[in-house]
Formats: structure tokens, C-alpha cells, sequence
């Protein structure tokens, strides 16, 4: 089952917990932005969307920016800028996604949204705008990609650690030429402000431009000193591109040096010098800063940063105490809101650095030391800082060795401060992961249980009842931790039902969908009866609740998420159906589509159920048709999600599926290849939408049927795609074959359903395409490969037999047959000369079955039966070959009348034994009778035996007069009448209706009324 679907409910819930502690996509990108941000005009609405973002909100001016899109109102300077508002929200809230594919996905999309916003304006200072934000994102990916590589150790990783760094390396430098665009189009845009009048709008505008300008320049010299850290440190290119960085950034200082922009400059000149350990440089640089005044506020971040960095050069070259000293007095001058900035944590960090490297001295550092050390880390763990994660992994090892010091509270107050201290703990040492100690994790997730225990106990009438929920809430997260998912379903689906309202209902909400989740597949596993479980009971009640108190938010839609997966999971796609009709508008795609591929499935199932009865198959056409008809209702809504999700890459899959199905292979094609959601495109892209079992198998599938029927074919991009299929399925010969194979049974399929429909031009055009691709599959695997070989021949054959000997296709048959014997005439002339080269001795057997069969398609009947005989000398048990000899038989006999009696009694008597070694019809009916006792797949093949012993008289019947023709008539009426007598449903609907049109042909040549069948029940 390909269904696709988002992440569960139970996957999300951590994200949604830790929200508050996700890692900043790049300190250092960030440090530099913060200095130079760009001016908006003065409107008050885009001051409003300036707002949201510089506080993180990048989810609410999202909303409120799509209400303006939507016709909502807008100033005209926002109106006439909503998309580059847009796509820079965007690439902001892509940059708070903690999951790095999601987030290089988003990135990427908001990348192409700004780029296309780019191309179409004439506004240059936008360009100008836009190319920076662009160069800020790829400059934050580039940080990652280091990241993720510097984590990477031993050598079975150091290929991927390779690419990572490449990868990093060319990300990097496509930021600076980024940068270089965006300085060239500030300075084009402040051509038009050359001549302004002093206090203007024009002399603002100028102003803002030209910050802005300096900002690019000084971030453009930046990139080279992150690129750096792509390359071994020490290295000659190392070296080189820290020292033109800092050479360039000198050149910014100079030239901006009582702007904050010079000073953030110099700063990262800093960063240079201590990258190449020449920390005399280096403070040169931060002590530079640190004299600034300190009563313009303009300077104060960046005087702090320095300040961080002046301490790290000091505790390299010994300076211990006066980095203590110089960076605690500092610290105790920034303000209120000053202190939880991210300069302020560097410096905090480098503080603690400054203790723990005192520690490691003679002279040592005493508890209180320590305990100040530990406090500043506990800072610089919570703040996004360019050492953060050192500082999480730093904190976890001081508080093992200080011990976690917590007194037995005795009010509210003091054990829920207690319990938040010890969650603190918890989560920076779960975030550090193989850094940090597994019991320290289980240590602080005890004591903040412990902790929260004790605050509910010691609750009076004074306690506020949301700071209860809140210890409520903390209780159950700590079971979820502990994988406790009974209790935590209990305590937080009683803070969402009875407190709605509460600060923490919506979060509590969320974490008894995860769990009573969790619970549910276990149940659903582990019990059986019509009855639901428990937990699938509890499940459902609480997701419909969600729905509805909180419509429209996040965790509504996860709720109704959970009831659709309820739904498809328990197969009563009604009840998907209403779930889906509940669901706002706007909500409904991404759950509709999962529906229609869940309709789609079901329908191939049914179809498959349907076998020849044609009432069945019309049901299951029709709710073919109902699928098709769902995904192409829903699918392109769906499919402007991003990142693309697993669901709707199934859903454009089967879409495809469904068109080619139709016919359609022009529109199947296209969607296959459709730029952002196309199953082809995401495979090539390596999407982990795409990346689950058997999809990419599915996808090139579908593109190789699709490449060969659409017109005209592509056979160049078939054989493509028929490479990458090779690849895909990993050298399972079997898995190939039979993905050939079904492809070609497929392909013949919709070939006979086109001469069904006396599309019998379209039948011939789709064949003779297919021979087309055959043939140059044929040329490039030459003699090599019996595997193909094999199904390049088969398929001939199955399009011989597919399009009949009547009309204008009886030359393509024969055509597609000699092409078939030619192939397998071939491969057993490369076996008679290298047995090793033919897999098994099943498999010679079967080529020369199947050259058998092709030479009596081709009218060498004498050449096809001696092959046969052959055969069925040593192994005339074999009734497959025992059927395609008297097929041949049959088919000769259309030239030769005498040939018709040896497909209905045998031929080619056993010197030995006298006995026929070909049965004929006759007796292989009699056997598959017997042997359909114990075997009732041979059930068919007894009917189709005796339904050709008539069709053989017939035959007779038709090339003889007078006496001969009657005795033949009545002979074959005689053996349908036996087989209606005995067999009251004749083998089945479809051979029921085979001998009576069989029977009718009869009544025809007689002369009389066709009535088939209904003449023996008279």
C-alpha cells in the first residue's frame, strides 16, 4: 500500500514540546543580519509584517498576509509588494523548522517563490532586497551542511562527509555572488537619489539604501569566512580564504567606521584572525569595539559580542582573569532586555569557559565558581548562540559533577520552580544526545516528577488554576517521555476536556492525540473482534472534540488527520467520506487525497476480485473512475504544500496510474514529470516524500508504460528510465523480470481492450510503438542479457496473440511473431553454445516452449511441433506444453483439416510405446480433470480443453459439405451439450460464455435460429 501520509501525530509531539529551544539556522549569519537589517518604507502595515518577523512570528504574518492575498485590506505600498512579503515570511518560517530536510524543502521553495518575484520586477532595490535574503538563507544552509558533516565520524562516513562539505562549499559561494548581485542593484537603485534635498523622504530613502548596501557588503565578505570551515582547518585554501575575508572586511571598517555596520565588520575580521590562531590580531580587533560608547545604543550588541570574543582570544593565550573580570563587569551593565540576547550568551559561555579553564589551573576554581559557571550555561544553552550546543553539552557534564541541589519545597511556588528547573536540565541533556548522559536525562525527568508531585500536593486556595494545568500538563509530558502513554492520555485529556480555555489545553490536547495514538496501534495489533478497542474508542472521542473546540488550528487539523487515519485504517472509506466532508474548505485537500488513493487502491483490489465477470469489472471501472475523478478534483490544491508530503506524492502517482489507465498517456506523462510533485521528479530528486518502499519501482513503472504509449513514443527516455529501474531494484533479477513482464501483459491488456472498443487503429499504433521500443531494447542489450532477452520476446509474442489474425492486423501479428521466434531462436543458439549462459534449466525449457510458440504463430508448424515433441518426449506431463502443442495443432488445422483430428486426439506416436506423444485436446482434458481434484487452478484448463475439442469440430465442420460438415456439427453440439449437462456453471461466467458463442456459430452454419446456450435449457 503506497498511501501516503504526514507524520503522525505522536512523531510532531516533540517538536511542538521543544518549540521554544529549536537551534538557529546560522549564528553567525544571524549576528550580522541583526546589525544591518533592512529599513522597511514607513507604512504602517508593512511596519506591522516587520514586527511579526522580528519576533518570530513568522506563522501569524503568514496568515495575515495571505487574509491580503485573499482580497483582505492593504495599504497599496504592502498590496504592491505582497509576493516578495510573502516569499521572505516564507523563507523565514522555513528557517525555524528543526527538521533539516522539511527546512532545506521550505528553503528551497521560498527560494524559487523570491527568484520569481525577483525576475518580474523593475523595482531594483527589491532585487536588490530579495537577492539578500536570498544569500542569507543559502549562507544558513551552508552553516548546516558543515554542521551535519563536523557530526560525521569514522570512515564509513567520510564519503557523505564529503558531499556534505562540497555541498557547503558551493552553497556558500552561490550566497556571495548573491550578495554581489544585491550590491550592484542598491547601487543602481541609488543612481535615482543622487541629488536629494537634506531632512526629504528622498534623503531617508537614500540613507536606508545605502545602509542596506553596506549590509550586503560586509555579509558578502562574511561568507568567505564561513566557507572556511568547509575546508580542513590549517589548510592552504583555509588560510586563504580567511585572510582575503579579513583583508575585505578591513576594507568595510575603514570605510564604515563610526556606523554599527563597521563595527560588526571588524568583528567578523576578529573571527578571521582567531580562525588562524593569531590571537594577538584578534583582540586588536574586539578591544577596538569594546571602547566604543556604550551610551549609543546603536553599539551595545555589538560591544557585547566583542566583548564574547575579546574573553575566548584571552582564556587562548592564558588571560584567564582578566577575561573573568573585563567580560562579569560588562555583563553586570547590560540591561534587562539586553541580557537575553544572543551576544549575551556568547559572553555567558565564554565565561563559564573561562571558570572551567581556571578549574584545570593550580590555583583551581571553588564551588561558587562553579556554580556561577553552571548558571551562565544554563543561559547560553537557552539562547540561540554560535556555542550553544557546546554550551548544552558543558552544562550537562557540570551538573553530574556539582549534583542538582534541590531542598524539599514547601509551597506551590517553590516545587513548580523546582520541577521547571529540573524539565531544563532534562531537555539540555536530551539535546545534546550522544554528548550528554542517558542518567542525567533520567535523572532530572525523575526529580522534575518528583517535583510537580509535590506541587499539586501542596495546591491552596490562592494557587492560580492555569499554573495547576501547566504542572498537569508537565506530569504528562514526563510520562510521554518515559513512554508511559496510558498515564499521559489520562492527565492531559483531562486538562483539554475540562479546561478548554486554559493556556495549556491546546498543547495537552495535542499530547493525548499522541498518545491515546500510540495506544491505538498497539490495540488494533493486539486484539481482534467487531467491537473497536479501547484506545481506538478513546482516540476518536477525543479527536472529535479537538475538531471542534478548536476549529482551525493547528491541532484540529492534526485531529482530523488522526480520524481519517481511523478511518482507512478500519477500510470503511464512508467513514473517511464524512470526515472529510466535515473539514473546513480550505483544510480539505491534503486529507481528500489521501482518501482518493485510499479509493484507488480499493478499486485495483476490486477489480482484480472482479475476474471475468462483467458485471464486476464495470463495478470496479466505475470506481476507478470515481478515484480518478477525486484526485484530479483535489490533488492540485494539495499540491502547492510544502515540503511536499508523502500523501500527495501517492496521490499524483496514482493519477498517473489512472490516465494511462484511460488511455490518457499524454496527461499521464505530464504528470509523471510535473515539476514539483511529479513521481518521476521526486524520485530524481531524491524527496523523502518519495523515499519509502517500492515507490521509486511504482514510479519508473508508470513513466516506462507511459513513455512507450504516448505519441509519439520516446523510446530513448523508456530505455532511460529502464536503466534507472534496474538500478532501483538493486540486481533482484526476480523483482525485474517480473516488473517486465507485467509491464508487457499490461501493454497487450490495453491493446485488447483497444480492438474490444474497434479502436482498432489505436491498438495497431500502440503496438507497432511498443515493437519500436522492443527492438531498440533488443539492439542495446545485443547477447548479453538473457533476462531481457527472454521478455523482449515474450512481449513480442504477447502482442502477436494480442491483436489477432483478422483484418489489418494480420500482418503486424506475424510480423511481432517472427520478430519473437528470432529473438528466442537466438538465445537457444547462444545456450546450445554456452549452456552457463541460460539461469536454470527452467528457464532454457521455457524459451524453447515459447520458440514453439512463436513458430506456429509464423505458420512453421512442422519446425513449432518437432520442438514440442521434443520436449514431451522426456516430460509429457508437462500440460502447459501439452496445451500450446495442441494450439498449434489447432492452428494448423485452418490450412490442413487432418491436422484439427490430432489436436483433438494427439500426434507424433512413441516409437517405444505407440502412444502419442502430443495428447491433443481430448486427453489433456481428461488429465487436467483428473489432476483438478486435488488441484482446482487446473479447473479452467479442463473447460478450456473441452471447449476446444468443440471449436475443433467446428472448424471441420466449416471446410467440409454434405455428410462430413452435420457429422461434425452435431459432434460439437454433442460436447457442449455434455459439458452443460454435467457442469450446470460450465467453468465460470466467461467460459460459460465462450461455448455459448461457440454454440451459436454452430446454429449458424446449421442454418438455424443462434440462440446459443438457451437451446438446451428449452
Amino acid at each position: 500500500m503506497l498511501v501516503g501520509r504526514k507524520p503522525s501525530v505522536a512523531e510532531l509531539v516533540r517538536g511542538v514540546l521543544l518549540r521554544g529551544v529549536a537551534v538557529a539556522l546560522s549564528c553567525s549569519a544571524a549576528i550580522i543580519s541583526s546589525g544591518v537589517a533592512n529599513a522597511q518604507p514607513n507604512d504602517p502595515d508593512l511596519r506591522f509584517v516587520e514586527r511579526l518577523r522580528e519576533r518570530g512570528d513568522f506563522e501569524e504574518a503568514l496568515d495575515y498576509l495571505s487574509l491580503i492575498e485573499q482580497g483582505g485590506v492593504a495599504t497599496p505600498a504592502l498590496r504592491g509588494r505582497l509576493p516578495y512579503e510573502l516569499a521572505v515570511t516564507r523563507l523565514g518560517s522555513a528557517g525555524s523548522l528543526v527538521d533539516a530536510t522539511r527546512r532545506e524543502q521550505a528553503v528551497a521553495q521560498a527560494q524559487r517563490d523570491l527568484e520569481a518575484f525577483i525576475r518580474s520586477t523593475d523595482d531594483q532595490a527589491l532585487v536588490a532586497d530579495g537577492s539578500s535574503q536570498l544569500a542569507a538563507a543559502l549562507a544558513a544552509q551552508g552553516f548546516q551542511l558543515v554542521t551535519r558533516a563536523e557530526k560525521l565520524t569514522g570512515d564509513d562516513k567520510k564519503a557523505e562527509k564529503k558531499r556534505l562539505l562540497e555541498d557547503a562549499r558551493k552553497t556558500y559561494e552561490s550566497a556571495r555572488q548573491l550578495y554581489k548581485k544585491s550590491e550592484a542593484a542598491y547601487l543602481a537603485a541609488l543612481e535615482a537619489y543622487k541629488v536629494v534635498k537634506p531632512g526629504s523622504a528622498e534623503a531617508t530613502a537614500r540613507l536606508s539604501l545605502r545602509r542596506r548596501l553596506a549590509g550586503a557588503r560586509v555579509r558578502g565578505s562574511a561568507t568567505l569566512y564561513d566557507k572556511a570551515k568547509a575546508y580542513p582547518a590549517g589548510s592552504k585554501t583555509f588560510k586563504e580564504l580567511n585572510t582575503t575575508a579579513a583583508e575585505e572586511l578591513l576594507e568595510h571598517y575603514d570605510r564604515y567606521v563610526d556606523d554599527p555596520i563597521g563595527l560588526y565588520a571588524h568583528l567578523y575580521e576578529g573571527w578571521c584572525y582567531q580562525a588562524l590562531e593569531d590571537h594577538k590580531l584578534a583582540k586588536g580587533c574586539f578591544e577596538a569595539i569594546v571602547i566604543r560608547d556604550a551610551r549609543i545604543d546603536a553599539y551595545r550588541d555589538v560591544i557585547t559580542l566583542a566583548h564574547a570574543f575579546l574573553a575566548k582570544s584571552r582564556i587562548a593565550t592564558g588571560e584567564v582573569d582578566r577575561a573573568l573580570r573585563d567580560g562579569e563587569k560588562w555583563l553586570g551593565e547590560l540591561r534587562r532586555d539586553e541580557s537575553r540576547t544572543t551576544g549575551a550568551a556568547a559572553l555567558q559561555y565564554q565565561l563559564a569557559e573561562a571558570v572551567l579553564a581556571k578549574a584545570e589551573t593550580d590555583a583551581g576554581a571553588d564551588r561558587r565558581e562553579l556554580v556561577a559557571a553552571r548558571d551562565w550555561l544554563r543561559a547560553a544553552s537557552r539562547t540561540p548562540n554560535q556555542f550553544q550546543s557546546d554550551a548544552r553539552a558543558k552544562l550537562v557534564t557540570l551538573t553530574e559533577k556539582l549534583g542538582v541541589e534541590l531542598t524539599a519545597p514547601t509551597t506551590f511556588a517553590g516545587a513548580y520552580q523546582a520541577g521547571r528547573e529540573a524539565i531544563s536540565a532534562m531537555t539540555a541533556a536530551t539535546l545534546v544526545g550522544d554528548q550528554g548522559s542517558s542518567d542525567a536525562v533520567a535523572g532530572a525527568r525523575d526529580d522534575a516528577r518528583q517535583a510537580f508531585l509535590s506541587a499539586l500536593r501542596l495546591v491552596d486556595d490562592d494557587t492560580e488554576p492555569a499554573r495547576i494545568n501547566e504542572v498537569r500538563y508537565w506530569l504528562a509530558y514526563l510520562h510521554w517521555e518515559a513512554k508511559e502513554y496510558l498515564e499521559t492520555a489520562a492527565i492531559s485529556e483531562f486538562v483539554a476536556r475540562n479546561y478548554p480555555d486554559d493556556p495549556m489545553a491546546e498543547r495537552a490536547a495535542t499530547l493525548a492525540l499522541a498518545s491515546l495514538e500510540k495506544l491505538s496501534v498497539e490495540d488494533t495489533d493486539n486484539e481482534a473482534g467487531d467491537e473497536a478497542p479501547f484506545a481506538v474508542r478513546r482516540l476518536r472521542s477525543v479527536a472529535t472534540f479537538v475538531t471542534k473546540r478548536w476549529a482551525g488550528q493547528t491541532v484540529a487539523d492534526s485531529a482530523f488527520s488522526v480520524l481519517m487515519a481511523l478511518a482507512l485504517r478500519s477500510g470503511d472509506l464512508s467513514d473517511a467520506q464524512q470526515v472529510l466532508s466535515q473539514l473546513p474548505e480550505k483544510r480539505r485537500p491534503a486529507l481528500a487525497v489521501k482518501l482518493a488513493s485510499a479509493k484507488w487502491e480499493q478499486a485495483n483490489r476490486q477489480a482484480i476480485e472482479a475476474g471475468s465477470d462483467p458485471q464486476a469489472q464495470a463495478a470496479a471501472q466505475q470506481a476507478k473512475n470515481d478515484a480518478r475523478a477525486m484526485l484530479e478534483e483535489f490533488l492540485p490544491a494539495a499540491s502547492k504544500e510544502r515540503p511536499v508530503s508523502a500523501s500527495v506524492a501517492t496521490a499524483s502517482l496514482y493519477l498517473s496510474l489512472a490516465w494511462l489507465g484511460d488511455g490518457k498517456a499524454g496527461k499521464a506523462v505530464k504528470q509523471l514529470e510535473d515539476d514539483e510533485v511529479g513521481a518521476i521528479t521526486l524520485v530524481r530528486k531524491k524527496s523523502p516524500a518519495a523515499d519509502r518502499p517500492g515507490f521509486a519501482i511504482e514510479a519508473y513503472k508508470a513513466a516506462l508504460r507511459g513513455y512507450v504509449t504516448v505519441s509519439p513514443s520516446r523510446t530513448d527516455d523508456a530505455i532511460k528510465t529502464m536503466d534507472r529501474l534496474e538500478k532501483a531494484v538493486g540486481g533482484d533479477d526476480q523483482t525485474l523480470t517480473r516488473v517486465y513482464f507485467g509491464l508487457g501483459l499490461q501493454l497487450q491488456r490495453q491493446i485488447e481492450q483497444l480492438r474490444e472498443a474497434g479502436a482498432t487503429a489505436r491498438a495497431e499504433r500502440l503496438a507497432g510503438a511498443f515493437a519500436v521500443f522492443l527492438e531498440r531494447l533488443s539492439e542495446r542489450s545485443g547477447d548479453a542479457d538473457w533476462r531481457t532477452q527472454q521478455w523482449i520476446g515474450q512481449t513480442l509474442l504477447g502482442l502477436s496473440e494480442g491483436l489477432g489474425s483478422s483484418g489489418t492486423s494480420e500482418g503486424q501479428q506475424r510480423r511481432y511473431a517472427e520478430q519473437a521466434a528470432a529473438v528466442f531462436d537466438n538465445m537457444l543458439q547462444r545456450a546450445a553454445a554456452d549452456p552457463s549462459l541460460a539461469p536454470s534449466d527452467d528457464a532454457l525449457l521455457a524459451v524453447r516452449v515459447q520458440s514453439a510458440k512463436a513458430l506456429g504463430v509464423t505458420g512453421e508448424y512442422e519446425r513449432s511441433l518437432d520442438q514440442l515433441a521434443d520436449i514431451l518426449t522426456d516430460r509429457n506431463v508437462l500440460l502447459s506444453v501439452q496445451k500450446t502443442a495442441a494450439e498449434v495443432l489447432q492452428g494448423w488445422g485452418a490450412q490442413e483439416p487432418d491436422r484439427l483430428v490430432e489436436a483433438i486426439g494427439g500426434a507424433r506416436p512413441d516409437p517405444a510405446t505407440s502412444k502419442n506423444v502430443i495428447w491433443g485436446w481430448s486427453r489433456l482434458g481428461r488429465v487436467a480433470g483428473q489432476v483438478s481434484r486435488r488441484n482446482p487452478e487446473y479447473k479452467d484448463l479442463f473447460f478450456e480443453c473441452w471447449l476446444n475439442v468443440a471449436a475443433c469440430r467446428y472448424l471441420a465442420a466449416e471446410q467440409a459439405s454434405g455428410r462430413a460438415r452435420e457429422d461434425n456439427l452435431q459432434r460439437a453440439r454433442k460436447t457442449i451439450r455434455s459439458i452443460r449437462t454435467q457442469y450446470q456453471e460450465m467453468g465460470g461466467p466467461a467460459r460459460r460464455a465462450d461455448f455459448d458463442r461457440l454454440l451459436k456459430q454452430v446454429q449458424q452454419l446449421e442454418g438455424a435460429e443462434p440462440v446459443g446456450l438457451a437451446e438446451f435449457e428449452s
